[in-house]
């Protein structure tokens, strides 16, 4: 018999049926409560004892209720960056089975940074063969951030400097600006036109472990 959650049990024949006995069973070597019936997966023994005269005799006999199979299914494996938690989904066949879940070692929650992890999957229910450890790969990935430039005077002249200023939807700083096209020159953060045809600014960061690189342009003309 496999497991299937649902007692198994058994019948003893005397005879003459009028001859007193004693069950004893067990379950992998430890003794059972004679009222209850073999359900866990595992080795039972069944001793049968009769002490009446020249009737006494013990009888055993030995059976197994062999272990279900259990198949782990992971979800929710490719997650992005948001500054929160990134726990994964596990769900078994049959439904309901207790897991125990490791993102890298024992009492590890689940990452908050981007990267690759190893998650494991761990059933130590002992009526599922096997005691099942699994593992899966779940990536975290970068965060794809924009930038936004901040609003600029409405007239520009050629030759005076215009601050330049803009915004990363994570709040991050170290917004770099370059000029990528036309006649004027950028330093740090100030703007300078050489004469009144459009310019060109780019906006660039850099990103880091969380979030990929980002860009933003704008064209302004004296």
């Amino acid at each position: 018999k496999t497991y299937d959650g649902s007692p198994l049990p058994y019948t003893v024949t005397i005879v003459p049926s009028s001859i007193p006995y004693q069950i004893n069973h067990s379950r992998n070597g430890r003794q059972l409560p004679q009222a209850d019936p073999p359900v866990g997966a595992g080795f039972y023994s069944v001793n049968v004892v009769v002490s009446s005269g020249p009737y006494s005799r013990a009888v055993s006999h030995n059976y197994e209720i062999n272990p279900a199979p259990l198949s782990i299914q992971f979800s929710n494996l490719d997650q992005t960056y948001d500054g929160n938690p990134h726990p994964v989904q596990v769900t078994t066949t049959p439904a309901g089975i207790p897991l125990t879940l490791e993102y890298g070692g024992p009492n590890v929650p689940p990452p908050v940074e981007a990267g690759t992890y190893q998650v494991r999957a761990i059933s130590e229910f002992p009526d599922y063969q096997p005691r099942t450890t699994q593992t899966a790969t779940l990536v975290v990935r970068k965060a794809s951030p924009t930038l936004a430039f901040h609003s600029l005077p409405t007239t520009l002249a050629v030759g005076t400097p215009v601050t330049l200023s803009a915004t990363h939807s994570s709040g991050l700083g170290g917004i770099l600006f370059e000029v990528s096209s036309g006649n004027g020159r950028v330093t740090g953060n100030q703007l300078t036109l050489a004469d009144a045809n459009p310019v060109t600014v780019r906006a660039t960061h850099p990103g880091n472990s969380n979030y990929n690189a980002a860009s933003a342009e704008i064209t302004l003309t004296a």
